[in-house]
């Protein structure tokens, strides 16, 4: 086997484990998996709207990655407290290592530039501060991370911080985010490399 073989097969099983991990196996949940995560979901959470919400959520399960889209509006803090922002990020750090870990990452995360310049049919609800679209490999991975004992340590921050908030997920959805793509055009320019050099 020469050289570029090994190598071109090395960047191919490289890329084919990171898609298997990056994808998942896309298996939706199963009925008695439901009734399981919610029977955890209800130690930590008592709202029976929400867990409605979730029970719905997961039945319409496709085993498929999502996107949930978050709206954020810090609560305003006095001078001599910490900041909100500050509150908040004892909450995304711990978060966001452990959604790394499950192949979800933010797509997009910034700063509002003014209040909703489009309202309809809502009261109180045209100025945010920031707004996040979060990648989940699967609604599997997200209840996972809900029901981990971490989560009820850091969501008290979250709940300090924020003055009022919503996350709406988004399925079926496409992206030029997608690291699938952008790892694929890196593993394409390696390729396009190797048979350059050799």
């Amino acid at each position: 086997m020469t050289t570029t073989s090994i190598l071109l097969s090395i960047i191919g099983l490289l890329y084919a484990l990171f898609w298997l991990w990056y994808t998942g196996w896309q298996r939706p949940l199963t009925q008695s998996e439901i009734e399981r995560y919610l029977s955890k979901l209800q130690a930590v959470n008592t709202d029976e709207v929400v867990l409605a919400r979730i029970r719905d959520f997961m039945a319409s399960d496709t085993g498929k990655s999502f996107v949930m889209v978050n709206l954020l509006q810090l609560k305003e803090t006095n001078p001599d407290e910490e900041p909100a922002s500050v509150t908040l990020q004892k909450y995304s750090n711990v978060f966001l290592g452990k959604l790394l870990r499950r192949a979800g990452h933010p797509i997009v995360f910034g700063q509002v530039a003014g209040d909703a310049v489009e309202l309809w049919g809502l009261e109180d609800d045209a100025r945010w501060t920031s707004v996040g679209l979060i990648r989940y490999r699967s609604r599997r991975d997200l209840i996972e991370m809900i029901i981990d004992p971490t989560f009820n340590d850091i969501h008290p921050f979250k709940v300090q911080a924020l003055q009022k908030t919503i996350a709406v997920p988004v399925a079926p959805w496409f992206g030029l985010s997608d690291l699938r793509l952008i790892v694929g055009l890196i593993a394409i320019i390696a390729v396009l490399g190797v048979l350059v050099i050799t």
